[in-house]
């Protein structure tokens, strides 16, 4: 019998066209019990699917983040979980560098700036960004996609690097060549960068807040490619009027 494979987001057409030659797949949840296997980039699966997938093996997550599978529920239910660990690391990584990049050149305003017309205001101070070169970058998790992030800055613009990570102790942050913080407020108060790399979890889940950005440095620049619940959107919100970010 073919497997029913669960699949409704968009992954590689090359991806796509190798699973169809070995499994049916399935665009929706409405037969649940006939499903061996679920993928999910963007979707949830929540534990009303896995409670009714009685069939299911597997539960791959094409990506790395487990936040939008019920991790328990299927844990309760015998399936098994997995990540596409790595997979989009260097891409991840390529992207954290490309946000620091066009918001320290402020390249969004100058753009808006060219699509309205005003050549003429090139050059004046609110215009003026930042250099990376030399500056100071914190990373929020010291996982694969930040050592990549950092090989980045180093390489490219002489980055000194800081980390925030309680899973990793000061000796393996030496051995990266980095300067360990222990705490989130003491990254953000000594660094020009934050870049965050941490999935979302209870202990994760807004640990950006007022109380975080109260400690930055003025004009932190924060790029978080990881998870929207890191900081919420009421962090940034409360972020003094006094300070940039």
């Amino acid at each position: 019998m073919i497997p029913n494979v669960y699949l409704h987001d968009h992954i590689c057409d090359s991806a796509v066209a190798r699973l169809r030659r070995h499994v049916n797949l399935v665009d929706n949840f409405d037969h649940p019990e006939e499903l061996d296997a679920i993928i999910v980039r963007q979707q949830y699966c929540p534990r009303e699917v896995i409670s009714r997938a009685k069939r299911c093996r597997l539960i791959q997550m094409h990506g790395v983040g487990l936040d939008r599978i019920d991790v328990e529920a299927a844990k309760e239910y015998g399936i098994s979980v997995k990540r596409t660990k790595g997979g989009n690391a260097q891409s991840v990584a390529e992207l954290a560098i490309g946000f620091m990049l066009a918001m320290a050149r402020k390249m969004k305003f100058l753009d808006r700036g060219l699509q309205a017309g005003k050549f003429q205001t090139f050059g004046l101070p609110e215009t003026v960004g930042l250099e990376l070169s030399g500056k100071k970058l914190g990373l929020v998790g010291g996982g694969q996609i930040a050592q990549l992030v950092a090989d980045i800055a180093r390489a490219a613009f002489h980055c000194e690097i800081f980390v925030y990570d309680p899973f990793l102790s000061a000796e393996a942050c030496r051995a990266l060549g980095f300067q360990k913080i222990e705490t989130v407020s003491g990254l953000v108060a000594a660094v020009d960068f934050v870049s965050i790399h941490v999935p979302l979890t209870d202990s994760t889940k807004h640990m950006f807040n007022a109380a975080v950005f109260a400690k930055a440095n003025r004009d932190l620049i924060l790029v978080n490619t990881s998870r929207g619940g890191v900081h919420g959107h009421q962090g940034i919100a409360e972020f003094p009027e006094n300070r940039g970010v």
